[in-house]
């Protein structure tokens, strides 16, 4: 329809549709010079979201400043804007709000008031992306409590800690090299997340079937016979199942293999595995996702596990049925069998999920063989998870659903689909029951024993198995019978390897059948386990009724063997800074392989107790350490916080006083304390000051850390502390190094028993991988300890004779000292080492010659040539030998006489500038009375024998009216008994 008007009418229309659209000035300010909230768009109820405080708040205020609200018209029309719970709050705060600013923060505050640091980093973590949620929304959400920190994280900081709560698919596809702003990351997560849409999509489209298929799949499944295979009935109504009583569980006859076909839509010459119609493959999927767990109590009584006899390459073996796992999986020993028989194996992309719902990406190893079960054949693949020798062979989903086993686990049987009137019983291989000590019940898994007398000689032509080994030989038994043949026994020190962890038993008595009582007439036979916590290198000191007794002993204190607990009541440990202010330090960088590792650590440290989140003024990096046995040793760089640290005057155990303080030696244990420094707790007020920054937040310890200025002295407080309650045996304490030494077994027992009541009473816990007990030899802060004496430790020795020659003065120094650590056991070290000494002088130039090339050699076979030094006797005298040189000291302590006389320790110096003055019968004389301060120890209360190469000297005990130097050395050298002697020879 067409309409036709004039100019005039057509500017009247415009005009008016002007009027229309325009709003009416009376509208927008209703009084002259008033604003307000009528048109804003905000609305606020009261929750207490601080996502929607914040949206509040920006919409409210960017309206005010568009509109050009006063503050005075602002607070007056706020209850325009708020609902329910917040309009309330506002008619009780009105009148003591006088800006808009101030409401603001009130709000905040009332509604959002803000959580600390460690709080928000909790928030975060706890809420890792779930598969159903974007990316987008993800980053958005978090990003958004990282905006609400008071210390701000930079863009690279906030990356890393939202990279690592990314779903694991995004981050196998996106690596994080790849993406270094938001923009990167948003941009490729979009892209990965579009295409799981498409192929969702494409999987869930009908192929072609139409509209009829999905409608039969909403119909549910149908039924399906198990014996003729046909649909629309089950098995107990199917007219072509056999009639009569069913046969009992027992062994079936095999029957030929029945042609392959699909257990899911019945092809023939298919496993379901490969099937194309029942088995499709997002090819997207980088890694096969498998389910995994083994769990089994150690209080509640197990259950057998459903085990079936199997073949394999030509091989007849056991494995257990799991269909919680969807892959099979072999074990060490199949593995190394299907390599040995010439199957190839692959590597497998697997995500194992594990019973606690964690999952781990590994790449193992897989091969494919077919399986044999009563004369059937399958396919199967097995992936290998481990190479330890206690994994066994699990058949997974996989292998259950190809085969059609359907497994009766009440009944203890298993059959076939399709043919159900013939069982087959599961294969007992989880152990017989037996009575444990103290009434633990105990499944024995495997048993070793020795073998007391050799076999007869007809056994062994029938195959039972070669010779025994020689004696000597402990336990009782001839052999041990299976259901597989008759096993050879011998003497095995580490049975207890191959029985269950929590195995306390140490006898069991086992029944035999008919067969194996004709074998064995004399039978039941006893078998007698002993020993179960003592190791291979241990009990060296102790008989066998000790190492019993030693059983109980550890037993009746578990407690002190546990690998966490409480920290111990008896130490705290403080950092005193004064009123120096709080040094933060940024952290250092760590590379992706390390970043793990360290977030494993953390998560360690915070299962543990050992840490917990904070908010802290204090920051220092954190550093990881390698340890011998391949692991990482989380440390933290306290070098600033340690610099503005009052020190701790506590001192450390000299090395001369413990050495000194060994007794007679006929049994020794040494004791390590499990994780010892994290044993004592942080006082309170001091914990923000340990705190360290990573990756993933700020930490802070609860127990003391590892680098701290006084961390030693803190421990070796405690450790003196626990000593002066042991007043009745020899316990040497250098930091967490404990060892127990006893002049014989029976009271070692009794001095360990009173060590694990005290440590019972101080909560303390060692660990018993690194702990040693009953042995007849001990190394120990770089010596051996044994009942022949004290001696260096080889190891330490053939380090420092495999030194070359130093090439700096840094090197050598290095080389001194190491030797120095060793000095009692050389004669004449500062005479031998003054050659090399002269190279440290202050302004000396570095001339190596041959000189000191001489000297280094000479130090070095001297060490390696150091004898046996004995342990002194107090009830025996001493003999002292000392001897001076123009600018040296040597003194010898010796005990016995002629050939029984053995060395207790050496010591020497060198002079100084002014004593090389001295003349010799002066030197002479300051080397007595130099060696008797030395000794002073020693020879209190013991009499003593000096004996020097200088027959002036005998006149200085002798002089009735000594002035000077020679005062004061006589009454230097009155500190030897009165009974001593000095012998000129």
């Amino acid at each position: 329809m067409t309409i036709q008007m004039s100019a005039e009418q057509f500017n009247e229309l415009i005009n008016g549709i002007r009027d229309v659209a325009r709003p009416r000035e009376a509208d927008l300010h209703p009084s002259s010079g008033t604003r307000h909230f009528s048109h804003c768009p905000a609305r606020f109820d009261g929750s207490r979201n601080a996502s929607s405080v914040e949206e509040f708040i920006t919409t409210a205020s960017l309206y005010k400043r568009l509109e050009k609200i006063s503050d005075e018209d602002a607070l007056e029309t706020l209850p325009i804007l708020l609902r329910e719970e917040a309009l309330t709050w506002w008619n009780g705060v009105r009148n003591s709000v006088n800006t808009w600013p101030a409401a603001v923060q009130l709000i905040r505050d009332a509604f959002a008031p803000r959580a600390p640091n460690h709080r928000l980093f909790k928030e975060i973590f706890d809420e890792p992306q779930g598969d159903e949620v974007s990316t987008d929304a993800y980053i958005t959400r978090q990003r958004e409590r990282l905006s609400r920190m008071s210390r701000q994280l930079d863009e690279q900081w906030q990356m890393d800690i939202l990279y690592g709560l990314l779903r694991r698919r995004l981050r196998d596809r996106i690596a994080r090299t790849e993406v270094d702003t938001f923009a990167d990351l948003l941009h490729k997560a979009r892209a990965v997340e579009e295409s799981e849409r498409e192929g969702k999509n494409s999987h869930a489209k009908p192929n072609g079937k139409g509209p009829k298929a999905d409608e039969n799949r909403s119909r549910g499944p149908r039924l399906r016979c198990d014996v003729c295979r046909a649909f629309g009935h089950d098995t107990t109504a199917c007219r072509r199942r056999p009639r009569g009583p069913a046969p009992a569980p027992g062994p079936a006859t095999r029957t030929p293999a029945e042609p392959v076909r699909c257990y899911g839509c019945n092809a023939p010459g298919v496993f379901r595995r490969n099937c194309p119609t029942c088995n499709t493959t997002d090819a997207s999927q980088p890694a096969r996702n498998m389910a995994f767990c083994a769990l089994r109590s150690g209080t509640i009584q197990p259950r057998s596990r459903p085990a079936i006899h199997i073949k394999i390459a030509g091989e007849e073996g056991t494995g257990y049925l799991d269909t919680a796992a969807c892959n099979s999986v072999a074990s060490a020993t199949l593995y190394r069998h299907l390599i040995k028989t010439g199957h190839k194996a692959r590597t497998e992309n697997v995500i194992a999920t594990l019973a606690d719902g964690t999952s781990k990406h590994l790449q193992v190893p897989a091969v494919t063989t077919k399986v044999g079960v009563q004369g059937r054949h399958v396919e199967t693949t097995f992936i290998v998870l481990s190479d330890s020798c206690d994994t066994r062979t699990l058949l997974g989903a996989d292998f259950i659903e190809d085969a059609r086993i359907i497994p009766d686990l009440a009944r203890r049987r298993f059959y076939f689909g399709g043919d159900i009137t013939r069982t087959y019983p599961f294969v007992d291989v989880d152990g017989a029951e037996a009575p444990a000590r103290k009434g633990v019940p105990t499944t024995i898994k495997e048993v070793r024993i020795t073998q007391s007398e050799p076999m007869e000689a007809g056994d062994i032509e029938e195959g039972y198995g070669p010779p025994p080994p020689a004696p000597p030989k402990r336990d009782t038994s001839k052999g041990l019978v299976t259901p597989h043949g008759i096993w050879t026994t011998y003497q095995a020190p580490y049975a207890t390897e191959h029985m269950w962890e929590d195995a306390e038993t140490a006898m069991t008595t086992g029944e035999m059948d008919e067969y194996e009582m004709g074998l064995f007439p004399d039978g039941p036979r006893r078998l007698f386990i002993t020993s179960l916590h003592l190791q291979a290198n241990e009990g060296t000191g102790f008989t066998e009724p000790t190492r019993a007794k030693f059983d109980d002993l550890v037993d009746d204190f578990a407690d002190a063997f546990e690998a966490h607990g409480p920290p111990t009541p008896y130490a705290e440990h403080r950092i005193d800074t004064g009123d120096h202010a709080p040094i933060a330090v940024p952290p250092y960088q760590l590379n992706a392989t390390k970043k793990q590792l360290l977030k494993e650590e953390v998560e360690k440290m915070i299962q543990a107790q050992v840490i917990e989140e904070c908010d802290s003024p204090w920051a220092a990096p954190i550093v990881l350490i390698p340890k011998k046995d391949g692991s990482v040793r989380p440390c933290v760089d306290y070098r600033k916080l340690n610099a503005v640290t009052r020190p701790d005057a506590y001192p450390l155990p000299r090395l001369d006083d413990l050495l000194h303080s060994v007794g007679p030696i006929g049994c020794m244990s040494t004791l390590d304390l499990q994780a010892g420094y994290w044993q004592i707790q942080m006082r309170p007020e001091d914990r923000d000051k340990t705190a360290f920054i990573c990756p993933f937040g700020l930490f802070r310890f609860r127990r003391l850390p590892f680098g701290l200025r006084n961390a030693p002295a803190s421990f070796q407080r405690l450790m003196d502390r626990f000593k002066s309650g042991l007043p009745n045996l020899t316990l040497l304490a250098y930091l967490d190094d404990l060892i127990v030494i006893s002049a014989d077994e029976e009271s070692h027992l009794e001095h360990l028993r009173e060590v694990f009541g005290r440590l019972r009473t101080f909560k303390l816990r060692v660990n018993r991988e690194k702990c040693q007990f009953g042995c007849r030899e001990v190394r120990y802060l770089g010596h051996v300890l044994s009942p022949a004496g004290i001696a260096a430790d080889p190891n330490k020795v053939h380090a420092v004779t495999q030194m070359s020659a130093p090439r700096n003065v840094k090197q050598l120094q290095s080389f001194i000292q190491t030797c120095s650590w060793f000095r009692r056991f050389i004669t004449a070290f500062a005479t031998v080492a003054k050659p090399l000494c002269s190279l440290l002088k202050k302004d000396a130039a570095w001339q190596w010659d041959s000189t000191h090339q001489e000297a280094f050699e000479e130090l070095k076979q001297r060490l390696a040539d150091a004898p046996i030094l004995r342990q002194a006797n107090p009830e025996e005298p001493f003999v002292l030998r000392t001897d001076a040189s123009a600018y040296a000291l040597g003194a010898a302590l010796l005990q016995g006489e002629g050939p029984e006389e053995r060395p207790i320790e050496y010591a020497s110096r060198l002079l100084t500038n002014h004593e090389q003055n001295y003349t010799t019968t002066e030197r002479e004389a300051l080397a007595i009375v130099w060696a008797v301060r030395r000794f002073r120890g020693y020879l209190e209360e013991s009499s003593t024998v000096v004996i020097t190469d200088h027959q002036p000297l005998r006149w200085l005990m002798t002089l009735k009216t000594p002035t000077g130097r020679l005062a004061r050395w006589a009454t230097a050298a009155a500190a030897v008994p009165p009974d001593h002697r000095i012998y000129a020879r």
